[in-house]
């Protein structure tokens, strides 16, 4: 993939349309300081992604967008635009089938950034993943700006990682074990909630499950509480219905009282208004006399101002004539004065034009002997010049030989100096010992042999723990579900207890019995046990005696009355006695158990009650009873020999032996469930324990294997030391050999330059005397001819400056004559201006007489007194008809006042009929909520029925239902949709630790292909940054060392001794050193994976000569396989580049494009040179 154009519109000073078209491998940006040469390359590293605006050099990100200058007005959008070649494939992803790909970002003020790939709008993510791997991006070693080096050299260990992972190209692994992390995590997050759910709903469905049996029983007291409402509704609405007729009759009977009083008020209110017409009309006469007067008044006042105002303006137009005719006279006067100056004037100026001739002939003369002197005094300057030249240019080689020759002294010297330090390292050379590398690698080969045995014990323990944790999941789920058995059971027996307890216990009766002392005794059906299917047939025939109170003492026989029926019985044994033979089986034997004191009674109750197991022949069973005896079957219907007895469950006590068999039954499973739950929690335990020493084991297992690990890094360390230590010994005994051969050669060139330096500067200084000669006669003529030539230049200036004078007084004097003149015209047109205002005046003060005037004013007084009378007449007639009609209000109010007590009355009689109203419609609106037939509910209601007698009823329902305490209504339904929630929940949990087992093997797979991949690429980017440097520096070493044991995390430095130097850290070196070393770093990534392009900016700065050179051959060498973009200010390095793009600042604040091909230039020269 290969960077063909770059494209700028509205980017920082790239304010016009700016296309660059990068045709070679190496492309060169050059330009003056300030010009927008680093714009460039910001460019690009923010169309690549870069969110932050330090590394745009500004505040915002909307820094980046052209924000004006002098000549220019700011835009709002800015964009940048990458074009690349792809016809290669070189891309990975969805793009790889294109054979060119467009990537641009436009930012526009207060919207933000926008990234388009092949013009399809796209995350800042898909942009980043498109060059993910390859070098390029936020994090990417490809981008050298000014500030790199130092960013490199400084920077901390963890930051130098970041650069040989995208080296690695793992850092779409390290993104996709992010991503699979972040849903590890959450899974993990959603299994804890799952679960914690699943545990509260474990505990929500056992009270639910207690809460819809009281739920049941509510349902039942509120259809009978519903049917009482009903009824009680029901007599409230014929009570009021009789309210509200009688309350009718009374507002009709004030409704008639009403109308006649108002039939009375009309009357007087149609002659109220009769006389108001009459009043209204006496009132317009008046307005309209008086409209005649205001008039009258008027027209008198506008002729009195008319009057005054005439006899103003003839005193004013008399006073202006006396001025016009003052300011003609004073006119006159100066326009004979202009024309005594304007002919003094004309005088001067034919004095003026005849000097003027006089020096123009003087001057022009003048002007003809100049160029004589002038070619005389050029041809000394000349002569003069030459000679100095040739003096100086003698002077100068002098100067340059003899400089030449101190260099030539001192370079011979540095040889000496550089020839004596090789051979001396060449003795003092010394290689590494081979017996101790090959036991190194000996010991290196068998660690490698446990590390292999150590992983396959680590993965073994992994399996053991996997298959214990399924193991203690299944019985963490077993617990559950026992826990949650054990808790129904505990939830149920709960209940029970409190239905069966609350069975008999009323406000009134519990004071009773508190009273007797009988509170706490016990009831007859708790010592009783029913064979299984005829629970319904003994409550049918014992009934209330179910609830009776065994009481050991006598029976009471007076004292105060309990509020219910209450059965004591009384605590002994059962008599034996005959009873007659029958063919059916007595109820009593259907009683599986009970204690022996409540016998006695229990089978007196019995006694003659009989079982009716089939129901097909009932009147044949029944024609066998006795007198007092009676059959019962199994759903509690009652027959004797002459009646019928049908059972409807509307006690509180129906149900209570069932109930009480299944609470005895729920309370024997309790403890084997407690027991199971006991069992289980043991058996987790113990898997639990079993789990951690498996834990525990591969903790130690993985420690030994980190040690082996460390001692194995320590050691390969110590084996590539040892080899690149011989390697570098081998090299460098090379490298001095060959430089000792070229240093003696250097040698002796240097001592044949010196004597060749010697020889030209004698001869120079022999010639030396008779140049300075020759210099001083040249001085001295032309000193002469200088002189005569300033004489002559200095008449010449004076006759100039004399006919200037000349000229300028000349033009003075024409400029006098003609403001005279002007002045003169003006006058004349303000005399006759002064003689038109005269006429006009005179004109003004004819027209404005007197006499008419007058006249008006007179008749229109007269008129005025006339019209002032017929408004005094019509004031007085409406006086008299206000009157009138002020007696008749009088009279309208007293009979409007007659109404307010009738109305008083009528409006109460309303309110009462309204409240009756109300009231039966309340009635009739309850009775219509309750949603039953009227007919059904007046079935069971006489005429003497009280409203009082079914408030009884409807209290003691209510009673019942408190008696229930707290009811859940939706229990019901909530338990059906938890069960249901449960079912979904569980499939969650068991769908999220699958997904948990599967991220966790995708986790361990990414970090053995990651540690493997980062640690092949460590060994790599050590050996080729060793060999870079050193051919950078023409020797010493550099290496990368990790910080800790796992290479994941660790972070790495850098370590580096230019050749004779033995610096601890590589903040001793200096700058140059610094920009060279992290070069080297730089260019060893490359190697192991070249990016598209490198952008560098400046990176030759602190280099000097020498060493740009070598960095120059380095980046030929590297740009056969990578495209290379930079900025530099040296020519060295400008020489290296295949096309130049020239940056220059014309217009300010404005950058523009010039680019320059090397290649074609170079043939264009070759053939105008042939």
């Amino acid at each position: 993939m290969r960077l063909t154009h770059l494209k700028l519109a509205g980017f920082k000073s790239f304010v016009d349309a700016t296309t660059l078209h990068l045709h070679g491998q190496r492309v060169g940006v050059v330009g003056p300081n300030g010009c927008g040469k680093s714009n460039v390359m910001e460019s690009i590293r923010w169309v690549l992604g870069e969110s932050s605006a330090k590394e745009m050099r500004g505040d915002s990100m909307q820094d980046v967008i052209f924000n004006g200058s002098a000549n220019r007005k700011a835009v709002s959008r800015g964009s940048v635009e990458l074009i690349f070649d792809n016809s290669l494939g070189g891309t990975s992803g969805e793009w790889s089938q294109y054979a060119e790909i467009s990537v641009k970002r436009v930012i526009e003020r207060d919207k933000g950034s926008s990234y388009y790939i092949n013009n399809t709008p796209v995350r800042r993510r898909d942009v980043a993943d498109l060059f993910l791997g390859t070098g390029l991006g936020g994090r990417a070693y490809a981008i050298i700006g000014q500030n790199t080096i130092s960013r490199i050299v400084e920077a901390k260990p963890e930051e130098l990682r970041v650069f040989l992972e995208e080296a690695a190209g793992i850092s779409k692994y390290k993104e996709r074990r992010r991503e699979t992390e972040l849903r590890l995590r959450d899974t993990r997050e959603n299994l804890n909630r799952v679960e914690d759910i699943r545990q509260e709903m474990d505990k929500q469905i056992v009270r639910l499950e207690a809460q819809a049996v009281v739920t049941q029983q509510y349902h039942q007291l509120q259809s009978a509480l519903k049917h009482a409402h009903g009824q009680l509704w029901l007599l409230k609405k014929r009570d009021a219905g009789m309210a509200w007729e009688k309350t009718k009759f009374l507002v009709e009977k004030l409704v008639n009282s009403l109308e006649s009083q108002m039939a009375s008020l009309r009357k007087a209110e149609s002659l109220l208004e009769s006389l108001r017409q009459q009043n209204f009309a006496a009132s317009e006469a008046v307005q309209a006399a008086q409209t005649q007067y205001y008039e009258t008044n008027a027209d008198v006042s506008n002729l009195e101002q008319q009057v005054k105002h005439t006899q103003e303006a003839r005193e004013r137009l008399n006073l202006q004539l006396q001025q016009i005719a003052a300011q003609s006279a004073k006119l006159d006067a100066q326009k004979l004065g202009l024309d005594e100056s304007l002919a003094e004037l004309m005088l001067k100026q034919a004095q003026a034009e005849s000097d003027e001739q006089q020096a123009t002939v003087a001057l022009a003369a003048l002007q003809a002997d100049l160029p004589m002197l002038e070619t005389a005094y050029a041809e000394r300057q000349r002569n003069l010049a030459e000679s100095q030249k040739a003096l100086a240019e003698t002077e100068q080689a002098i100067r340059l030989e003899t400089t030449q020759l101190g260099y030539a002294d001192r370079n011979m010297d540095e040889l000496q100096h550089r020839l004596q330090r090789l051979q001396t390292d060449m003795q003092n050379l010394q290689l590494p010992d081979a017996a101790d590398l090959e036991s190194k690698r000996t010991e290196l080969s068998g660690l490698r042999q446990q590390l292999s045995q150590l992983e396959l014990q680590i993965t073994e323990t992994r399996a053991k723990e996997q298959q214990q944790a399924e193991t203690i999941k299944t019985l963490r789920l077993k617990q559950q579900d026992e826990q949650r058995h054990a808790a129904q059971l505990e939830a149920q027996i709960h209940s029970l207890q409190k239905i069966q307890q609350s069975i008999g216990h009323e406000a009134r009766m519990d004071e009773w019995l508190k009273q007797q002392g009988l509170h706490d005794a016990e009831r007859l059906w708790q010592k009783l046990t029913i064979a299984s299917g005829w629970e319904t047939a003994m409550e049918a025939v014992l009934g209330a005696r179910l609830n009776g109170i065994l009481r050991t003492e006598a029976l009471m026989t007076s004292g105060s009355r309990p509020a219910a029926t209450v059965v004591l019985a009384e605590a002994a044994e059962a008599v034996s006695h005959s009873s007659a033979a029958s063919p059916h089986k007595p109820l009593a034997a259907q009683i599986e158990q009970m204690a022996p004191e409540i016998s006695g009674a229990v089978l007196d109750w019995l006694q003659g009650v009989y079982l009716l197991e089939d129901t097909s022949n009932v009147a044949e069973a029944r024609k066998q009873l006795h007198p007092g005896e009676m059959l019962v079957s199994h759903e509690g219907d009652i027959y004797t020999r002459y009646s019928l007895t049908l059972f409807s469950p509307q006690s509180a006590l129906h149900g209570v032996l069932e109930r009480q068999r299944e609470l005895e039954a729920l309370q024997s499973a309790l403890p084997k469930a407690q027991h199971a739950v006991s069992i289980v929690t043991d058996q987790l335990k113990q898997a639990e324990e079993g789990i951690q020493h498996l834990r525990q084991s591969l903790h130690e297992i993985q420690q030994n294997l980190r040690n082996i690990g460390q001692h194995e890094h320590q050691l390969t360390l110590d084996i590539q030391r040892l080899e690149q230590q011989l390697q570098h010994a081998m090299e460098r005994k090379t490298a001095i050999a060959q430089e000792l051969e070229s240093i003696e050669a250097k040698i002796e060139t240097a001592s044949l330059h010196k004597k060749d330096l010697l020889a030209r500067i004698e001869q120079a200084n022999q010639g030396l005397p008779e140049l300075k000669k020759v210099c001083e006669e040249a001085q001295q003529g032309r000193d002469r001819e200088q002189n005569a030539l300033n004489q002559a230049r200095q008449s010449l200036q004076n006759a100039e400056h004399a006919l200037q004078e000349m000229v300028f007084n000349k033009k003075l004097i024409l400029n006098n004559i003609n403001q005279i003149n002007s002045n003169i015209n003006s006058t004349h047109e303000e005399i006759q201006a002064l003689k038109l205002r005269q006429k006009e005046s005179v004109q003004m003060l004819d027209a404005a007489k007197m006499e008419g005037l007058k006249a008006n004013l007179e008749q229109a007084l007269l008129l005025k007194q006339q019209r002032e009378a017929a408004l005094a007449e019509t004031r007085n007639q409406l006086s008299q008809a206000e009157t009138a009609l002020q007696d008749q209000e009088r009279n309208r109010m007293q009979n409007e006042q007659m109404l307010h007590p009738l109305r008083d009355k009528l409006e109460q009689s309303r309110l009462v009929e309204q409240e009756a109203r109300l009231h039966f419609e309340q009635c009739q609106s309850e009775l219509a909520a309750i949603h039953l037939d009227e007919a059904v509910l007046a079935e069971n209601l006489s005429t003497s029925t009280k409203v009082a007698d079914i408030e009884n009823k409807v209290g003691t329902l209510n009673q019942e239902i408190e008696a229930l305490g707290p009811v859940n209504l939706a229990a019901i339904q909530e338990l059906s949709s938890e069960r249901e929630r449960k079912q979904h929940l569980d499939s969650q949990s068991l769908d999220l630790n699958e997904a948990i087992t599967t991220l966790e093997d995708a986790i361990r797979r990414i970090d053995k292909e990651t540690r493997s991949r980062l640690q092949n690429t460590f060994d790599e980017a050590n050996r080729h940054f060793a060999e870079l440097f050193t051919l950078l520096f023409g020797g010493g070493q550099a290496r990368l060392e990790l910080l800790g044991e796992e290479i994941l995390d660790t972070g790495m430095q850098v370590f580096a001794q230019p050749p004779g130097k033995k610096n601890s850290t590589i903040h001793l070196l200096s700058g140059g050193e610094k920009a060279l070393t992290a070069l080297a770093l730089v260019f060893a990534l490359f190697r192991l994976n070249p990016a598209p392009f490198c952008l560098m900016d400046e990176v030759d700065a602190p280099l000097d000569d020498s060493n740009t050179e070598r960095f120059c051959n380095l980046v030929k060498k590297m740009s056969e396989r990578t495209q290379f973009l930079f900025v530099s200010h040296n020519k060295i390095t400008m020489e290296m580049a295949q096309q130049l793009i020239g940056v220059t600042m014309q217009e300010s604040g404005v950058s523009r494009i010039v680019e320059v091909d090397i290649e074609a230039a170079m043939r264009m020269h070759d053939q105008v040179m042939a």
